[in-house]
């Protein structure tokens, strides 16, 4: 039964995610030379054994990533495509018990082999209340994402009721709908990718402190900040497509669909312009061309599942791409052209999008 939850659950949720996991390693490792990459983990494992906040931090992390996996895990068990899961029912308690560990285990792997890097650490350098808390940590985590699974499948049939104030009715209109899904339904991965935004950001500011007041550090910092709401960006497109197709069909002018692609993009991003206005004391030209740079490559990122289809692998090489490229403009001052290319390629072919094709 193990095999068939890594062939169906494992696979989907790598497949989905390996974009995000692969830039995450890129950032935090890629850009480390082959010789001192030993030294610089060591460092990490190090700061986090012997600070109880960056390991609380870690624990932190890492039960959002837990998260993550169990609200997969939940959408999955509620589509009808996996309705055989409820044959599992018939095994004995152990048996899905041990499966459901399993499974969360191979879901967790890059995280708990951090982990288990930080409780080596701890033992070996005698910070023996970090090895416990870590351990606790990844204990609790795993059995509790186990028992909530295993009771969702076997006792799930059971109803809920739950609270509700017919009284109160907010409207919602049509360009409100994305956010009211991301705030409903994708309210993990949104907490997920602005943490991770906010570590990424601040991060690399810290990292570039002796240069100065330089507006490339601070657009490098935002691009890498864009690239963090990639699986966010492809889950909202795949719910557009899904339940939002019969827009295309409306009466809504070409202007007031792109003008609501970018107002959603505006309001996803705003709290990292915020915290770019906090750190950066530039001019209003600066601040516009940055805001300008930030919202172009999110639209980028947007229009370009619509002409890969979906394709998670070739959506993380152009990611790869369009990060190499962003980071070759802003390096040469040349940031700003690349922003009007940029946003009259996707005006044109937003225009093709939903007057021409048969999406």
């Amino acid at each position: 039964m193990l095999k068939l939850w890594l062939k169906t659950f494992g696979k989907e949720f790598y497949k989905q995610h390996a974009g995000l996991l692969l830039i995450i390693f890129y950032l935090l490792f890629g850009w480390m030379q082959s010789g001192g990459i030993f030294n610089y983990v060591l460092s990490i494992l190090l700061t986090l054994c012997s600070s109880f906040t960056a390991l609380l931090g870690f624990c932190f992390f890492l039960s959002l990533y837990g998260l993550k996996c169990l609200v997969f895990i939940s959408q999955k068990l509620s589509a009808l495509d996996y309705t055989f899961v409820n044959i599992s029912c018939s095994a004995k308690k152990k048996t899905q018990l041990k499966n459901w560990l399993g499974l969360y285990c191979i879901l967790l792997f890059p995280a708990l082999l951090f982990a288990v890097l930080i409780l080596i650490t701890s033992l070996y350098y005698h910070y023996y209340w970090s090895a416990i808390i870590i351990s606790s940590c990844v204990i609790l985590l795993l059995g509790g994402l186990t028992l909530y699974t295993f009771r969702k499948v076997n006792y799930g049939f059971k109803p809920f009721q739950s609270l509700s104030a017919n009284w109160l009715t907010v409207k919602k209109p049509y360009w409100t709908w994305t956010i009211h899904y991301v705030l409903k339904k994708q309210i993990l991965m949104f907490v997920i990718c602005k943490v991770l935004s906010f570590i990424v950001f601040t991060g690399i500011i810290w990292m570039f402190a002796d240069s100065g007041n330089d507006i490339r550090v601070y657009l490098i910092a935002l691009l890498a900040s864009v690239i963090a709401h990639s699986t966010l960006i492809a889950a909202v497109l795949r719910f557009e497509r899904s339940s939002l197709a019969f827009l295309n069909s409306l009466p809504i002018g070409q202007c007031a669909k792109l003008l609501n692609n970018i107002l959603f993009l505006v309001l996803l991003f705003a709290p990292e312009f915020i915290l770019y206005s906090i750190k950066a004391s530039l001019s209003v030209i600066g601040a516009a061309s940055a805001f300008l740079f930030s919202i172009v490559t999110l639209l980028t990122l947007r229009m370009s599942l619509y002409i890969l289809g979906d394709n998670m692998d070739s959506y993380l090489k152009f990611i790869f791409c369009f990060f190499l490229a962003g980071m070759f403009a802003i390096l040469t001052n040349q940031y700003l052209i690349l922003s009007l290319i940029l946003l009259i390629c996707n005006m044109a072919y937003h225009s093709y999008l939903f007057y021409r094709s048969k999406l």
